[in-house]
């Protein structure tokens, strides 16, 4: 992967204190219901792949690695780490030790990524006492050879899977992400193993699962207003800063470096520039719809309610086109119908009328 590695940042001495970016997102809602499949929409960025393994597994692809190869997690129950599938010759290469193939079921792989010619993954990797978990961090060649290699523990973080971000060779965290506490600083560590060091500049920030962008507001739902009416979002690669706030009839908000999006006092949901402006309500309740941002906030991916059961939907906010998936029957979103994966949100996969498997890989748009 490309980018710049951490170490040797410095926002303090290159950022720029930006207006609000209000031209980022044109103020259009497109109709999600009346959309095309993603394979019309953007079939250069689909893969069309078997219905499941050589062995008869189900699987669920994590990274689109190229030749044909796919990082994937297999079986049920899930393996604790992942697997490279190469869907030409049907090779399947396990990452991880024996051990790891059928891991109780305290443990999984949350997960993983491709960063270079490694695979990154993490897992909760069990409970001390019936009280404490803990998250051990893992790297392998994709090539598989030279086995598994565990480079960090994290002890008790409180049932709170870690945020982790990548940068260039290198993840990095935050100490909310993974003690469950107000945010100090941001963390290093390559993926070669090491020492964390600290990001400089970084003290009251903290990661959301969008990465390079960190924020200084909690993101989590308050209950009868948002966490934060305001906030910045902090680009950890560049040192570019975004202000944002909340539009006064928010009940709860999240924002990304494009759009904002949250739930209105009546139980709307809706969608606003990072300035406040822009504000539409979507017509769909709080229950009915989600939104997720995914590759630097360029895409919106969630679900929303129709008659006929729960659709997926992908919107990308800087070309403005939308695609969705058909209906489920069962009145909820389902594997099925979609699952939206990868690193922070970089895969959507879904199972065509043929039975096929068809992956949508949202890094190669645009």
């Amino acid at each position: 992967m490309g980018g710049v590695a951490i170490t040797n940042l410095s926002p303090g001495s290159t950022e720029q204190q930006l207006p609000f970016a209000t031209s980022d997102w044109s103020g259009t809602v497109p109709d999600f219901a009346a959309a095309d499949p993603p394979d019309e929409v953007w079939p250069e960025a689909v893969h069309r792949l078997p219905a499941t393994l050589p062995s008869g597994s189900g699987y669920q692809v994590f990274a689109v690695l190229g030749g044909d190869r796919y990082l994937v997690r297999t079986g049920k129950p899930s393996a604790s780490a992942p697997s490279v599938f190469n869907a030409k010759t049907g090779e399947v290469v396990f990452l991880g030790t024996e051990q790891m193939r059928n891991r109780p079921d305290s443990s999984s792989t949350d997960w993983t990524t491709a960063v270079g010619d490694y695979a990154v993954w993490f897992g909760t990797a069990g409970v001390d006492n019936g009280r404490r978990w803990h998250a051990e961090i893992w790297t392998a060649r994709l090539d598989g050879t030279g086995g598994p290699k565990k480079i960090a523990t994290v002890p008790d973080h409180g049932h709170t899977p870690p945020l982790i971000g990548v940068l260039g060779d290198s993840l990095y965290w935050d100490e909310a992400g993974l003690l469950g506490r107000k945010s100090t600083a941001i963390y290093r560590l390559p993926v070669t193993g090491g020492t964390p060091r600290r990001v400089p500049d970084s003290d009251g920030y903290r990661l959301f699962g969008l990465s390079p962008w960190a924020d200084t507001a909690n993101h989590f739902i308050a209950q009868d207003a948002p966490t934060s009416s305001t906030g910045v979002l902090w680009n950890v690669e560049t040192g570019e800063r975004r202000p944002w706030v909340a539009h006064n009839h928010a009940r709860t908000v999240t924002c990304g470096p494009r759009i904002c999006t949250g739930t209105t006092r009546g139980g709307k949901y809706f969608v606003q520039r990072l300035d406040g402006t822009g504000f539409r309500e979507l017509p769909y309740p709080k229950d009915g719809f989600n939104a997720t941002p995914a590759i630097a906030g360029r895409f919106s991916v969630g679900t929303f309610e129709t008659s006929r059961g729960y659709v997926w939907y992908i919107w990308d906010l800087v070309d403005d086109k939308v695609a969705s998936t058909a209906a489920t029957t069962n009145g909820s979103p389902g594997a099925e119908n979609g699952t939206f994966d990868g690193f922070e949100g970089s895969t959507f996969q879904w199972r065509a009328d043929d039975g096929s498997v068809r992956v949508l890989d949202l890094g190669t748009i645009g």
